[in-house]
Parts: C-alpha cells; structure tokens; sequence
C-alpha cells in the first residue's frame, strides 16, 4: 500500500482539475532572418485559448513569458527545459525546470509554431538553484533530502552536494523549526486553558504563526542560490 505522502505527490503533481492543469510548452521561433530558435514557456489552461493553436499571431503573444501582450515588443522565454528524476519509494517520476531566461524582439519573429506540450499543473513548480552552466552535478543522485511545508506551500530539497554554507541554512532551519514549535505549543496551551477573548487571542496568534512561515521558508530556500541543491515545491495559493 502506497505511504501518504505518495499519493499526495501522485495527486499534486497530476492535474486533474482544470483549474490546476496546464502545460509546459516547446515551441519554434522562426525569426524574418530564416533563423529557428527552439523555446519553452509554462502556460495554465485557463489562459490558453486551444482554437487558436495555429494562429502564429496568437501564439507570438500568449507564448510570453512575461504575458504582457507586447508592451515592450519582445518575447520572453527559457531556452531549455531540464527532465529531474524523482524518486518515491520504488517509482520514479519525472518533473522539469525552465532553464537559461532569453527575450527576443516580437518584430523580428516571421511565426511561431507548437512543437510538444507535456502537462503539468501550476501548483507545482521546479527550481535548479545552482548554476546552469554546468549541469553535470544533475547526473548523479541526490545525497540528501529535506521535506518541509507551510500554511499554503510544501517544500521538498534534493541536495546533491554538501557544503558549509548549506550546513548553515540547514542548522538555521532546525533553529527556526524549534523555536516555531514552542510558540505553537505555548499557543495552543493557553487556548485550551482560556475561554472568551483570550482563546480567541491565543488562536489568532497561532494562525498568524503558521500563515507566516511560507513567507520565512521562501526566504530561507532563496539563500540556497547557487548552491547545488534542486527545490520541488507546491503551492495551492
């Protein structure tokens, strides 16, 4: 029987919603000056509009990244997109990374055409945070996972290599991780002693405590940049 967090996995990373569901899309530039540049962008269902798949025009507008209808008369997109094994207990699956941001200039763009679309939902994201020069380091496994969440978003980090400085932002988030559980239980101590005002009190403090950790783990994962370490992460909000 598959664990817990398996199924959650299974269920966050499938889009079985519409609402959740979208699609990480390969496309070709072909540019006035006979030039072809291949380019990967992530568009949500919701805001792609399916009749107009062959209408180059469309495609030029909405395959932006910045989805800013043109205002600065370029295109933004990522230039590879990175397939990460993951494996969960004796399954693997496979996510992916935008990788190497690059705009172009619209005008110059003779049409665009869809070359593959693989689903993917957009509560998931993926995030290489060290360098992408040299991706040589994604070869091997992951010497270390850490498993770790939110009031709207889970974090799962594969950490294929060991450094000091992530020894310090790890020892930083046991720090962080203790002193969130003793307020939590001082919390939820007062309110199950206290009635009226004070239980209401205490329970908003506890909210508030648990609505801001995303905001310090956001924070806390940005400072694993250019380390050799991979962020899965899923946000419902």
């Amino acid at each position: 029987m598959r664990s817990l967090t398996l199924a959650l996995i299974l269920f966050l990373s499938t889009p079985l919603l519409a609402e959740y569901g979208g699609w990480y899309i390969e496309y070709q530039i072909k540019m006035k000056s006979g030039k072809e540049i291949s380019a990967h962008v992530y568009r949500a269902a919701a805001y792609f509009n399916e009749d107009s798949i062959q209408n180059s025009h469309y495609l030029i507008r909405d395959l932006d990244f910045a989805y800013d209808q043109l205002l600065n008369d370029s295109i933004t997109y990522f230039q590879k997109l990175i397939r990460y094994p993951i494996v969960y207990e004796n399954d693997t699956f496979t996510d992916y990374a935008p990788i190497n941001k690059a705009s172009i200039l619209a005008s110059q763009i003779a049409s665009i055409s869809i070359i593959n679309r693989i689903s993917y939902s957009y509560v998931n994201s993926l995030e290489i945070m060290g360098d992408t020069k040299d991706l040589s380091w994604l070869r091997t496994p992951p010497i270390r996972r850490i498993r770790t969440g939110g009031y709207f978003c889970e974090y799962e980090l594969f950490v294929h290599k060991e450094s000091n400085k992530i020894q310090q932002i790890l020892d930083l988030y046991h720090q962080y991780e203790r002193e969130y559980e003793d307020k939590i239980e001082a919390l939820e101590e007062i309110a199950n002693n206290a009635n009226g005002p004070a239980f209401y009190e205490a329970r908003e403090k506890i909210e508030n405590l648990e609505e801001s950790r995303d905001e310090w783990l956001y924070n806390w994962i940005i400072k694993l940049k250019g380390e050799k370490v991979v962020v899965k992460s899923s946000c419902t909000c």
